[in-house]
Formats: C-alpha cells, structure tokens, sequence
C-alpha cells in the first residue's frame, strides 16, 4: 500500500519553479524543526525528561505524504503546486535524517550501544 501511496504522489507532482520550491521547501523544514525543538522544550520545562526528544520525532512517513496527496486532490494551482512539492521534499529530506537523528539520541540516552548500532542504511 505504501509503494501505491508514492506511486500515486509522484504521479500528482507537477514541475515547479526551482528556486521557489528550494526557499519554500528549506523555510518549510526550518520551520518545522524550530517548532519541534521550542514544543519540546516548553514540555519538558518541569518535567525529568530530555529536553532533546525532538531529535527521536523528526520522521515524516507515509501519514504527511497521505495527507499531501489529499491536500492536491483537493486544491489546484501554482501554489498549490509549490505547497505540494515542498511537503514532499520536507518528506524525503526528514526519511534521510530522522533514522540518524534517532540513532544519535538513543545512544545519548544510553539505550543503545554504539558498537552494537543498527545502521540505517
């Protein structure tokens, strides 16, 4: 269902403006991670927990490229366009990241052995 699911986002993607698509797409991803770093710290404030668990929650996955295709069923346009092709480019930048990321806090957290790691790729 996943490969159908991508087959059917790469099948929507309509060719944008590169330039705008790279300052949409990184303003996008910046965003993002700012807004995950300040939630997580106000929510850890007060608490015993990391305050580096944004680092775990980065990843993407096939929910925001399901949630992007729905957006293009539903809305045509070039800003439509550029709004699409920056969610799916926030996607597969966060899939390339998020298992280092994740990798990288668990064996700050000592949950897991650095010479035992799984390697992502």
């Amino acid at each position: 269902v996943v490969l159908v699911l991508l087959l059917v986002a790469g099948a929507m993607w309509a060719p944008v403006d590169f330039r705008a698509a790279v300052v949409v797409s990184v303003g996008y991803i910046a965003v993002r991670g700012i807004a995950k770093v300040v939630s997580l710290g106000l929510a850890s404030l007060g608490q015993p927990v990391r305050r580096d668990l944004f680092r775990g929650l980065m990843a993407q996955g096939d929910t925001a490229v399901a949630i992007a295709v729905s957006f293009r069923l539903v809305y045509d346009g070039p800003a439509a366009d550029l709004a699409y092709c920056s969610i799916l480019i926030s996607v597969m930048t966060h899939e390339l990241v998020a298992p280092r990321l994740l990798k990288g806090l668990l064996i700050d957290a000592s949950e897991l052995d650095d010479d035992a790691a799984w390697s992502p790729t």
